[in-house]
C-alpha cells in the first residue's frame, strides 16, 4: 500500500511540475529556504497509462511544453512516467532525467566546475549534487504544501481540461 502511495505522489508531482512550468518556469523557493530556480522540461517525455498494461508513449519534440500530444494523452488517462528536465539556479545548470516509479533522478549532468586539483573538483561536484538534492526536495515540499492547502486536484483538472 505504501509503495502505491509513493508511486501516486511521484506521478502527481511530475504533473504538478508540468502544470506550473506551463504557467512560469521560475519557482519561488524562499519558503523552503532556497533561492529561486528555473525548471524546464526538455525535449522528451515518457507517458504511461493510469490503467496499467504495456502502454507507454515517448514524445520527443523541441518544445515539449507546447506539444498538444502530451496534453491529449494526459487528458485521456496517461501520466508522465519520465521526463528530461533542467534546473537553473544563478549560473549553475543541472540536466537530468526524472521518473516516477520510484521518484528519482538519473543521468545527471552537473554544472561545469573547475576546482583546484582533484580534491577541489571532487568537493565541488559533491557539493553540486547536494545542492541539486536540496532544490528537488524544496520543489517537492512546495508541491506537498500546495497539495495540502489548495484545491490542487481541481486546479490540475482544469489545467489539463479533464472532466
Amino acid at each position: 500500500m505504501e509503495t502505491n502511495q509513493h508511486l501516486y505522489l511521484g506521478q502527481e508531482f511530475l504533473l504538478w511540475l508540468f502544470m506550473k512550468t506551463a504557467e512560469d518556469t521560475i519557482f519561488d523557493l524562499s519558503e523552503q529556504n532556497e533561492q529561486n530556480v528555473v525548471f524546464i522540461f526538455e525535449e522528451q517525455i515518457v507517458l504511461d497509462s493510469v490503467k496499467g498494461g504495456d502502454f507507454y508513449q515517448t514524445i520527443k519534440t523541441a518544445n515539449i511544453m507546447d506539444c498538444e500530444e502530451v496534453m491529449t494523452a494526459i487528458k485521456e488517462g496517461c501520466y508522465i512516467a519520465q521526463a528530461r528536465a533542467k534546473i537553473i539556479r544563478n549560473e549553475a545548470e543541472w540536466a537530468f532525467q526524472i521518473k516516477t516509479a520510484p521518484l528519482s533522478v538519473k543521468s545527471v549532468k552537473l554544472p561545469i566546475f573547475s576546482g583546484e586539483g582533484e580534491e577541489g573538483t571532487i568537493f565541488g561536484r559533491t557539493a553540486s549534487i547536494e545542492m541539486l538534492q536540496r532544490i528537488l526536495e524544496a520543489l517537492f515540499t512546495k508541491f506537498l504544501i500546495e497539495r495540502k492547502t489548495l484545491d490542487l486536484a481541481s486546479e490540475m483538472k482544469s489545467f489539463f481540461n479533464i472532466g
